[in-house]
């Protein structure tokens, strides 16, 4: 048989030629994706407790977990490093079925949910987080840079940052370095206490007005609009009382999204903005 195709050449090339085909139109049915997702059986697990030195959150975070943590079957290793203000935890599982995975991370859910009674009561609820290829390494990293570390500059990141969140087939932003907006008050001790107000006064009344508020939509016409408050302040200095006939109009710094405050405990703050916009 083999020696009659062999003589055979025109046979020979045809089926050389038809398995060629066959194998080209099986390689192009064969399914595949440009960047496939590896599990590593990893699971990382990040605590916040905001203000705690390194040894506090080992102490009161990072150990609760780890007694927690042992509870669970199939674990190959438990790696922790606890900063100031937080703790990690790595945990590392055997290489099991995707099955037997799954049922594990469930169990270590749970241990670390009941974990939580134990834990400082300004602390975080844990973050589980499961490492795949798909979301350990990013498929783009985008800088953003300006002439200084400031508002404007986060700012911008946080719009760019919205801008790609509604970019179709993106899965997750992973930011670094974007800071939430804080609103700073400097005062003077001294000057305040002379006042009659307290720094607790004063921080309270800041926090009671420092916010947005929804006030509902109205009609005007045939348009709808949205009605808001939003944080925008003035900050006026009326004088002292020793001068109290004495107004000077005082430098003030603040962005109308989310707002920046200097001040000085001789100043009053006035809530300046009421917003419409149509829906």
């Amino acid at each position: 048989m083999l020696t009659r195709l062999f003589q055979n050449h025109v046979l020979a090339n045809l089926t050389f030629a038809l398995v060629l085909v066959i194998g080209f139109l099986t390689y192009a049915l064969l399914p595949r994706e440009q960047d496939p997702s590896i599990n590593f059986n990893w699971i990382d697990i990040t605590t916040l407790l905001p203000g705690a030195s390194a040894e506090d959150v080992e102490r009161q975070v990072t150990e609760v977990l780890e007694r927690k943590i042992r509870r669970v079957s199939d674990i190959k290793f438990v790696s922790s490093v606890s900063r100031e203000s937080i703790s990690n935890v790595l945990v590392r599982f055997e290489d099991i079925g995707e099955a037997a995975f799954t049922k594990r991370v469930a169990d270590l859910r749970r241990e670390v949910q009941d974990a939580q009674d134990e834990l400082p009561d300004v602390a975080t609820t844990p973050f589980v987080f499961e490492i795949t290829t798909a979301n350990a390494y990013p498929s783009a990293t985008l800088a953003v840079v300006g002439r200084a570390d400031d508002e404007n500059l986060r700012h911008q990141a946080e719009a760019i940052k919205k801008d790609l969140e509604r970019i179709r087939g993106v899965d997750r932003i992973m930011e670094t370095a974007l800071h939430d907006p804080e609103l700073q008050v400097n005062f003077l001790p001294h000057e305040l206490e002379r006042t009659g107000i307290s720094p607790r006064l004063l921080a309270d009344t800041v926090a009671r007005n420092f916010r947005d508020i929804a006030a509902g939509g109205a009609r005007i016409g045939d348009q709808s609009w949205l009605i808001r408050q939003e944080c925008r302040y003035l900050v006026k200095d009326f004088g002292t009382s020793q001068s109290p006939k004495s107004t000077r109009q005082r430098d003030s710094r603040y962005c109308p999204d989310r707002p920046a405050l200097i001040t000085t405990p001789s100043r009053t703050l006035q809530q300046s903005c009421s917003c419409a916009t149509p829906s």
